[in-house]
């Protein structure tokens, strides 16, 4: 079964359901896994992998995020013009671990 959400340009597949029913899982063709409310199909972060594996990132559609030490190199901004590396100023806004578990844990 193939599913379209906004958040993602490529078809996804459902993968799991986390134990409670309250989470969906769904893997996507750009190599990135979506966590949503299973009632709404609301995404609440995606999860991207690089570095095969080594580095990760975790974003709300917010913009907060968190990541492995190497993940954070890798993040861009899309900005008018092209794409720059995040600023010191831009992590300290949107560099918000806690805020990223609240709202994976549905919270």
């Amino acid at each position: 079964m193939d599913v379209s959400y906004p958040a993602v340009m490529e078809p996804v597949t459902p993968v799991c359901f986390r134990p409670d029913g309250t989470r969906l899982l769904t893997g996507s063709g750009d190599g990135t896994t979506g966590v949503s409310e299973d009632a709404s199909a609301e995404e609440v972060a995606r999860l991207i992998s690089c570095n095969d594996g080594k580095d990760r990132l975790v974003a709300t559609p917010d913009g907060y995020f968190n990541s492995s030490p190497g993940g954070i190199k890798l993040l861009t901004l899309l900005r008018p013009g092209g794409n720059k590396m995040l600023s010191a100023v831009e992590k300290a806004k949107y560099y918000w671990p806690d805020l990223v578990e609240r709202g994976l844990q549905g919270k």
